[in-house]
């Protein structure tokens, strides 16, 4: 059993949601507090506050990380969510000092708003958390934003530790958590039993669990980034069913244990980077600044097929100078690709200036140069490639070196 860390002073995790009951009684000593004070019309805000943080109540119920700070961030109707108020809530949870923002919604649309949103959190050093929808039995179509890249994607089990019937299917799940008849706090006046507690199911309660077990290991281990502390979170799981990752549990069952005791994840500092409109000012309004290629820049990072397919650094070549792009994996077998400053998608082979695909354990080498006598930029681009993609080559961490001649 781990012992929860001592509750930190900032508000560790925003949770849009519906307005949460604050006078129920769960709330009464507990660090959940609502940025609102909207009619309550649904019990979701409420139960799923209640699952990550309520403190310890005479009737057993007890949060993922006791005492926690919550911070409700209300929408106006929890019931039809639209594109504008999810992207609303995301920035509001952005003006707060949490480091984990939880979205127990989603929806068979994309919504680019909310999409951008995301990408600025992650841009700010936040871990998005988010339900991974409940549509098994209707083909798991999918949802977002938990289909996005960069957020943290969770699934429900059963007390057999199967995923639920209900429990949606897909690649982008990372991690899944108990799901089913979850004791919780309901909103005291739509309760039919008064006594505002029952049982609820759903991703959305699962989800709860690990936005505070990211909050919890961010606060036990403080030499982590929140994103370190979420890949613990989601590397340490408790592997289910097929081995390995898989599109029912992600890489397994909540388990903070495992989370604590996981070795320091490699941290991506560029993030969001895999996308050239990420880097090239169109997307932030300011471009990335380049590594220079007139000496020795090495930079470390890490892709993901499905969450982080590709890194993309902007690099810069000083007039009549040659410059030497090495690509080293410490894990996986990424790809090297280097593409002109015209180049406006990772896969755009006319603006490709070179490439290195060598096997597993190899390091790429690909050598550019310049031929004015002006600075010139470009890109440098580790992916998988297309046919390592079809294959089980899930993830890959390296090390870039750029060497100026």
């Amino acid at each position: 059993t781990a012992v929860p860390p001592p509750i930190t002073p900032r508000g560790p995790i925003a949770i849009v949601d519906a307005q949460i009951d604050v006078s129920h009684p769960a709330f009464r000593d507990s660090n959940i507090t609502s940025l609102g004070s909207r009619p309550v019309t649904e019990h979701s805000g409420t139960a799923n506050a209640a699952v990550a943080a309520v403190p310890a109540q005479s009737n057993g119920l007890v949060g993922v990380w006791p005492g926690a700070s919550v911070v409700n961030i209300p929408l106006p109707d929890a019931r039809a969510i639209t594109c504008s108020d999810s992207a609303r809530g995301i920035a509001r949870a952005l003006r707060t000092p949490a480091e984990v923002i939880y979205l127990p919604y989603g929806s068979t649309s994309k919504c680019d708003a909310e999409e951008a949103q995301i990408l600025r959190a992650v841009r700010g050093g936040r871990v998005v958390v988010a339900a991974g929808g409940i549509a098994a039995e209707s083909g798991s179509p999918p949802q977002y934003p938990a289909s996005l890249r960069h957020v943290l994607t969770v699934g429900a089990v059963a007390v057999d530790s199967q995923p639920t019937v209900f429990s949606s299917t897909s690649p982008a799940l990372d991690i899944s958590a108990p799901g089913y008849r979850v004791a919780t706090a309901f909103a005291v006046a739509l309760d039919s039993n008064g006594d505002g507690y029952g049982l609820m199911s759903g991703t959305a309660v699962a989800g709860s669990m690990v936005a505070a077990a990211v909050a919890w290991v961010r606060a036990a281990r403080p030499e982590l980034t929140v994103r370190q502390a979420a890949d613990a979170v989601r590397l340490g799981a408790r592997d289910v069913g097929v081995s390995g990752r898989d599109s029912a549990t992600g890489h397994g069952i909540l388990w903070i244990p495992g989370a604590l005791a996981r070795p320091e994840p490699p941290e991506d500092p560029f993030e969001p980077n895999d996308d050239i409109r990420l880097v090239d000012g169109r997307f932030f309004g300011r471009a990335a600044v380049p590594l220079s290629a007139a000496g020795t820049s090495q930079v470390e990072g890490t892709i993901d097929r499905y969450e982080d397919p590709a890194d993309v650094y902007r690099i810069r070549i000083p007039g009549s100078r040659l410059v030497r792009v090495s690509l080293s994996p410490s894990h996986g077998d990424p790809d090297l690709y280097v593409l002109a400053r015209k180049a406006k998608r990772v896969t755009d082979r006319r603006r490709e200036l070179g490439r290195s695909r060598r096997g597993t354990g190899r390091a790429d080498v690909v050598t550019v140069r310049n031929r004015r006598p002006k600075p010139m930029t470009g890109y440098v681009v580790v992916r998988f490639s297309a046919a390592k993609q079809s294959a089980r080559a899930d993830a890959a961490a390296y090390e870039i070196a750029l060497t100026g001649r």
